[in-house]
């Protein structure tokens, strides 16, 4: 083997040290645009879990608030009533 021969070899194993470095900056960078996606869509779905969930929240409270109301009205009226009859 001569020095050209080695000289090659050597080129080559650079070459391909270079193209695996690369490589690897590929999957690393494609793997933390797929982190960062899968981020953003578990934060979207937590955004919309939440809201549904306050929006639950809203109506039961109005529903609440609705039946103590018409607790109230009934026992106005059922006082008015009974005041009457004496």
């Amino acid at each position: 083997m001569g020095r050209p021969d080695i000289a090659r070899i050597k080129r080559d194993a650079e070459v391909a040290a270079a193209e695996a470095d690369r490589d690897i900056a590929i999957k690393r960078a494609e793997s933390q645009r797929a982190a960062a996606v899968a981020k953003a869509q578990a934060d979207q779905e937590r955004v919309a879990a939440e809201t549904a969930s306050l929006a639950k929240q809203a109506e039961a409270e109005r529903d609440l608030d609705n039946q103590e109301s018409q607790l109230s009205g009934d026992d106005q009226k059922g006082a008015g009533h009974r005041g009457q009859g004496l």
